[in-house]
């Protein structure tokens, strides 16, 4: 009898601990849903990434033209704010330049002066001087400043 009784006695601590441990992780849920600054805190982590970070936010698309009558090379191209509360300026973009073979023909930095809200695109076209062979362009934002 001994042995029933101890078993039931083990059988009943590990129920009462079940049911902390249970009722202890359902407490921590849900005050955690309902405290503000959990939210806040993950706002103000998303506003530092995208302050230290502005090249994550900042999608680029280009095209090159070859203009015949005066042997010019035009890249045109936007530039799009993914960020939701960030607006950014001075916008830095390297522009690599390839030839058909792949090879790297010319590299260099273009600023784009103008500033760009959250969500907004902005468009840009630049002049590319001493390149004529060019086949295509790797543009990619190295970095911007913020508004």
């Amino acid at each position: 009898m001994s042995t029933r009784i101890k078993n039931k006695e083990i059988f009943i601590q590990i129920s009462i601990l079940t049911a902390v441990i249970i009722m202890g992780a359902f407490i921590y849920v849900f005050s955690a849903s309902l405290n503000p600054s959990h939210k806040d805190d993950t706002t103000e982590e998303k506003l530092h990434i995208e302050r230290t970070y502005p090249a994550r936010f900042l999608l680029e698309k280009s095209s090159i033209k070859h203009t015949i009558k005066d042997r010019q090379v035009i890249l045109e191209g936007s530039v799009f704010n993914l960020s939701e509360t960030i607006s950014y300026k001075n916008i830095v973009l390297k522009i690599n330049l390839y030839n058909k073979e792949s090879k790297l023909l010319n590299n260099q930095n273009l600023v784009i002066e103008k500033s760009i809200t959250p969500k907004q695109t902005i468009e840009y076209t630049t002049k590319l001087d001493g390149v004529e062979s060019v086949e295509y362009a790797a543009v990619s934002v190295l970095k911007a400043d913020i508004m």
